[in-house]
């Protein structure tokens, strides 16, 4: 018969949050946050445990493969950064700083087949980025939200080409939003 075994005690911490990527199968591992570490598997008991990088990113989030590697967003010592990955501990860098404070949150979703988009929450802002994997290739398009709305959760999603999310403004509060990778507009006044 088949059976379930456990392959690690390891304590979660709390839950994920919904819209959020906090695992992923790359390679031959499973890696995924647990207790503000980035761990790795690979289903055995012996090869599961924290993920050490020299890096050593903190509080992992918003795991996308993409172009032969992974990617995520992770705290620093200086602040929050967006990672890349082939697989091993060496092979982890921060390639992006999105600067201090740290975000509370991230969401990576592929956009075509060149780039990638993410938004960093960070005090009920939210920001809107663009990435090819590179450093020179990765930039913020605009903010989502312009003002602490205690609104955390962007919801991107890629449809016939453009990026829609809900943000919010002053002037409309939390609505759906809509960009073409350059810039961000108002897609429709919702409420």
């Amino acid at each position: 018969g088949r059976e379930v075994r456990l392959i690690a005690p390891i304590a979660l911490g709390e839950v994920a949050i919904p819209g959020t990527q906090r695992s992923l199968s790359f390679g031959d591992r499973l890696f995924f946050q647990a207790a503000d570490e980035l761990y790795s598997s690979d289903g055995t008991r012996e090869g599961t445990g924290v993920f050490l990088t020299a890096a050593r990113p903190r509080n992992p989030t918003g795991l996308l493969s993409f172009g032969g590697s992974f990617f995520f967003l992770g705290e620093t010592e200086e602040g929050s950064a967006l990672f890349q990955s082939d697989g091993t501990p060496d092979g982890t860098r921060a390639i992006f700083d999105l600067g201090a404070p740290h975000y509370e949150s991230g969401q990576l979703v592929p956009y075509g087949d060149a780039h990638f988009i993410f938004v960093a929450a960070r005090g009920g802002r939210l920001q809107l980025f663009i990435s090819d994997g590179t450093r020179e290739g990765t930039r913020a398009i605009g903010p989502i939200s312009h003002r602490d709305t205690g609104w955390s959760e962007a919801r991107p999603t890629v449809i016939g080409g453009h990026i829609l999310f809900f943000g919010a403004d002053e002037a409309h509060g939390i609505e759906l939003w809509s960009s073409d990778g350059t810039t961000t507009g108002l897609l429709v006044d919702l409420f």
